[in-house]
């Protein structure tokens, strides 16, 4: 299922910025905090799952780190983010 809002891909920018501005030895730990906040916003529909897995893991390698690493970090973060659901007041 593919859903996105423009508040979730506000929220996809914004990550993808922190993640590019961490510095090195920090970027596994940004790395695994954005896929938790964005997992966040998967659980409620306001981004796609796989197409934020993939925007991330392809973010980290830019940043130098390995791929099977980005992989397990972004699934982690990922499904520990789904867990605990945002809440948006409108």
């Amino acid at each position: 299922m593919r859903v996105s809002s423009a508040y979730g891909r506000a929220a996809l920018r914004r990550e993808l910025d922190r993640l590019s501005q961490a510095e090195n030895g920090t970027r596994n730990d940004q790395l695994n905090r954005s896929a938790f906040s964005l997992g966040q916003l998967v659980a409620i529909g306001a981004l796609d799952e796989d197409e934020t897995a993939t925007t991330l893991i392809a973010e980290g390698q830019l940043l130098g780190l390995g791929v099977l690493e980005c992989e397990r970090t972004v699934a982690s973060g990922l499904a520990a983010g789904m867990e605990q659901p945002r809440s948006l007041a409108l």
